[in-house]
């Protein structure tokens, strides 16, 4: 089969991998394909009710509770925008350090929310957005969107002249996908659209008149423990730690601990963290 690369556009004939729903364990089997050019894993055929597939339990849209604390010595009031932010869990963890001006954005959650210590979440897309922001972060959402060279590009519009970028994605290839292939857990069929490589956002980047800046891969034990029981058909939210503890005992949970170090020591853990900035001008 002839498949074209959401991101390079290259085309690549190959055999797709079949993998499972395997969050709330429908166990519905979707396609996969990497690009040769790229290496960016991605589904085959996005569903047209892909929003059915984000139950009301969907982590990032739980709800967010307000706690009274003692106010941040001082406050920075730099502009940030978290893109697919959920119901705010992380802009919450901005103001508890100190942000102020923060605004989120998701197309996904129930409505409008504005929280009484100023955070305030819109209902929209990046594209509907408007604004300049010196910190725009995409925490776990990127790998969601249908359109990331579009995307890339509100980003760039909306993003400061020295402001940066943050991206925080699973990335492919990684040792949790070299041992459990299409269990692999960030697979996160059909939600995950694209898993990119480092080389699709090195592309994304250059395509859109940004540059990476730095990276810090930080994957942890997780992404083998839950790929195994991926593996032995246990969903995502059937995952307690009696079920862990029956196949994993402390001390190889420190190995595990130890394995995913060495891993993110040599790019090769399964999520990284993407900071880019404007292009500089030559």
């Amino acid at each position: 089969m002839e498949y074209t690369c959401r991101v390079c556009g290259e085309k690549t004939e190959c055999e797709p991998l079949e993998a499972r729903e395997m969050m709330y364990g429908t166990r519905e089997r979707f396609h996969y394909f990497e690009c040769e050019k790229c290496h960016c894993m991605q589904i085959v055929e996005i569903p047209d009710n892909l929003g059915d597939y984000y139950g009301r339990n969907y982590y990032s849209y739980q709800t967010v509770e307000e706690h009274a604390q003692e106010e941040p010595k001082t406050s920075d009031e730099r502009p940030v925008l978290d893109v697919g932010c959920g119901s705010g869990a992380f802009l919450m963890k901005l103001y508890q350090i100190g942000m102020r001006n923060l605004t989120g954005c998701d197309p996904f959650v129930p409505q409008e929310i504005e929280y009484s210590n100023g955070i305030k979440i819109f209902k929209k897309s990046i594209h509907e957005m408007e604004g300049q922001y010196d910190f725009i972060f995409m925490k776990d959402s990127f790998e969601h969107v249908t359109d990331p060279n579009e995307v890339m590009e509100s980003a760039k519009r909306l993003l400061s002249d020295q402001g940066t970028l943050n991206i925080a994605v699973p990335v492919y290839p990684n040792i949790a996908f070299d041992e459990f292939g299409a269990d692999w857990y960030q697979l996160d069929a059909p939600r995950h659209i694209c898993i990119y490589s480092r080389q699709a956002m090195e592309y994304l980047a250059m395509a859109h008149g940004l540059q990476i800046v730095g990276v810090e891969y930080d994957s942890d034990y997780g992404q083998i423990i839950r790929s195994f029981l991926y593996s032995k058909g246990v969903p995502f939210w059937e995952q307690t730690m009696d079920i862990v503890e029956r196949y994993f005992d402390k001390q190889t949970i420190r190995e595990l601990s130890d394995t995913s170090k060495m891993a993110n020591e040599k790019g090769y853990g399964d999520h990284a963290q993407f900071y880019l900035r404007h292009r500089e001008k030559v």
